[in-house]
């Protein structure tokens, strides 16, 4: 590998271990290279975050390739569901205080508590629980 392909690249702090170009964590791979590498990420066809994640863990300078390549995936797409997702529906705020109310079990440092809190007033209630033996 030639490491002046990567020249303009040098504010990046690269490094060469056993003749691998590193950016940090992430490995540089040569332009003839590259799609090879990304066939390689999308063999399960995942889908985009999927092979964004992979892509930032562990390559170099290939997040701008993948969504090309994705969006051209006729397998990836026969898999996306047909239907669109549906828009978040917002809840209609309460009248009065104390008529939606969320509650949660949690434990805290050896001790079990329950937690009310109130939509409307932004309110919150705890509780210690006591165990009966």
């Amino acid at each position: 590998m030639c490491i002046r392909e990567f020249w303009g690249h040098r504010e990046l702090q690269l490094a060469i271990e056993n003749g691998i170009i590193f950016k940090g964590r992430q490995v540089l791979i040569p332009e003839p290279s590259l799609p090879e590498i990304l066939q390689q990420l999308h063999v399960g066809h995942q889908g985009i975050e999927k092979m964004y994640r992979l892509a930032r863990d562990n390559v170099y300078r290939l997040h701008h390739r993948i969504a090309h390549l994705v969006s051209g995936c006729h397998k990836y797409k026969s898999l996306q569901p047909a239907q669109p997702k549906e828009p978040l529906q917002q809840n209609q705020k309460p009248s009065m205080p104390w008529i939606k109310l969320g509650t949660d079990l949690f434990s805290a440092e050896g001790a079990d508590y329950l937690i009310i809190a109130d939509y409307t007033a932004c309110t919150q209630l705890l509780f210690h629980c006591q165990h009966r033996q």
